[in-house]
């Protein structure tokens, strides 16, 4: 069962399903190219993909449901900004550096309140961490995290199975033994990572 419905009192569209509705918006989302669209439409519309039973008492049906991937568009300030996590209260930013050496120089800043640390290190691995975030955005859950040649720098991206995301920075005082840590937790949700997917693309490969 998969539903459009639109309530004219409370002027809000429900999308209303049961597991098989579930699944198969799922997938008809999967399989939207980007930059495309595709169209989900009731039986007498010339469609199979929604029912004409509506779950609302009041609800007026919706007939015709189009699905649109846009392209994604880079901001004017994208590559300024690096790759970028924040809940408008925290900031978690991570820039290129330099040439490749033995890891990929980056420089990361992270703040919080009146908290500011910004160091330069190697990241050991781009590609894995881009791929867990990957993981995450597809599976809601899982851990996705970037590691450095200097050893007191992490960035651990988590999901926690419903569609919330924490990323979590800690940056140490680069002494040996560390003597100072900053850390920085962020709760995000899902919407957040494709943009994230993106500028690390963009950023570091």
């Amino acid at each position: 069962m998969l539903t459009v419905e639109y309530s004219e009192e409370s002027q809000e569209v429900a999308i209303c399903f049961d597991y098989a509705g579930q699944r198969l918006l799922e997938n008809a989302l999967k399989d939207v190219p980007e930059g495309s669209h595709s169209h989900l439409m009731t039986e007498s519309w010339g469609g199979w993909d929604l029912d004409e039973v509506t779950v609302g008492e009041e609800a007026r049906l919706i007939h015709h449901l189009r699905l649109v991937h846009r392209k994604y568009a880079q901001q004017s300030q994208g590559a300024e900004q690096g790759v970028l996590f924040t809940d408008g209260i925290s900031r978690i930013e991570l820039r290129p550096a330099g040439p490749p050496a033995l890891g990929t120089p980056t420089r990361i800043k992270a703040s919080t309140g009146p908290f500011v640390a910004e160091v330069e290190a190697e990241a050991w691995d781009y590609e894995k961490f881009r791929n867990g975030i990957a993981r995450i955005h597809e599976t809601l859950s899982g851990e996705a995290e970037l590691t450095f040649v200097e050893g007191g720098h992490s960035i651990r991206v988590t999901g926690d199975g419903q569609g919330g995301v924490e990323v979590k920075v800690v940056i140490s005082d680069g002494r040996a033994p560390c003597q100072a840590f900053l850390t920085v937790t962020i709760t995000l949700n899902q919407s957040y990572l494709p943009d994230v997917i993106h500028a690390i693309r963009r950023q570091f490969s």
